[in-house]
C-alpha cells in the first residue's frame, strides 16, 4: 500500500502492526512483526531502530562547521 494513500494515523498503525509492506516512491518498507521483534529482543530492536533514525543535529549539536559531512561520515569520525 502506498503510504500517501493511507487516510489516517490509526490506519497506518494498523497496517504496520499487521506486518504489511508499505511503499513510498516504489521503495518497499516491510516492518518487523511483533513476533520478529520478540525473537530479536525489544532492546536490540530499539537500538537498531535508533541508529537508523538518528538525526544529524543530534550528532553535531548544531555546529555549522560540520554541515559538510553526512550522518554516516559523522558517525565514522566520532568512532562512537
Amino acid at each position: 500500500m502506498d503510504i500517501r494513500s493511507i487516510p489516517s494515523e490509526i490506519d497506518l498503525r494498523l497496517n504496520l502492526l499487521s506486518g504489511e509492506s508499505l511503499f513510498y516512491d516504489n521503495i518497499e518498507v516491510k516492518p518487523y512483526t511483533l513476533r520478529e521483534i520478540n525473537k530479536m529482543g525489544y532492546s536490540n530492536y530499539m537500538r537498531s531502530l535508533g541508529v537508523l533514525t538518528i538525526e544529524k543535529r543530534n550528532i553535531t549539536n548544531d555546529d555549522s562547521s560540520l554541515d559538510k559531512y553526512s550522518v554516516i561520515e559523522l558517525i565514522s569520525l566520532s568512532k562512537n
